[in-house]
């Protein structure tokens, strides 16, 4: 069995919010925000990441967000190189 997109992201749970959760699901922080993926067939948010303790959470069912990402394009890159970027800033 291949390994499906949304394994990247490591979703623990399985909860469903359409619209912005108000607090994490986790840490109960408040300070929550929408992740866009470029190419994917909304030009919205797709999940959900709490910005204090870094959990995502889904907004659709694990298949609809599988589905979306499927869309986007892949692009190889580790997780350093990932963290090294988002500190970096764009070029």
């Amino acid at each position: 069995m291949h390994k499906q997109r949304i394994d990247g992201f490591n979703i623990q749970g399985s909860k469903v919010s359409e619209s912005e959760p108000i607090e994490c699901y986790y840490c109960g922080s408040d300070n929550i925000v929408g992740i866009e993926i470029i190419g994917a067939s909304i030009e919205e948010p797709i999940i959900w990441e709490c910005k204090h303790c870094n959990e995502h959470m889904l907004r659709f069912s694990r298949a609809k967000t599988e589905r979306l990402l499927q869309g986007a394009p892949e692009i190889d890159i580790t997780q350093e190189e990932w963290e090294e970027a988002w500190i970096k800033g764009p070029n």
